[in-house]
């Protein structure tokens, strides 16, 4: 499905769903993650491990990581026809299996319509080195 909205209201919505989702890892917020997670979301995390969207939502809903805290330093949105491309650089605090996490890292996340929804349906997360 293609965007209808202009450039700025895409990025302005995308901006605003990327917030959302932060929020919702923060507050470990699964319902709101089922909903912006594509149910075939590739998910590529710091340790080459490829995921899948039910092992993301497990990974929440069972309190495996805890994130008390996600600093927004840099973010890229870029509009294609009928996808988004998000480059994002944060700051994380929190637990992961028992492990603090006091991290940068950077993320690339493509949005695009799902069944007229915005889903992210691709994500890679890289630690960045101090």
């Amino acid at each position: 499905m293609l965007n209808i909205l202009t450039k700025q209201e895409t990025i302005q919505l995308i901006a605003e769903l990327e917030d959302v989702l932060l929020a919702s890892m923060t507050k470990c917020n699964v319902k709101c993650l089922e909903l912006l997670l594509a149910d075939t979301i590739i998910f590529l995390d710091e340790f080459s491990h490829i995921l899948d969207k039910d092992v993301v939502i497990e990974t929440y809903r069972s309190k495996l990581i805890n994130i008390y805290d996600i600093i927004l330093y840099k973010r890229d949105i870029h509009v294609f026809e009928s996808a988004v491309v998000v480059f994002s650089k944060l700051k994380v605090n929190g637990i992961y299996a028992m492990n603090k996490i006091n991290d940068t890292y950077q993320y690339i996340r493509t949005w695009t319509k799902v069944e007229g929804e915005w889903k992210v349906i691709a994500n890679s997360c890289t630690v960045m080195q101090h």
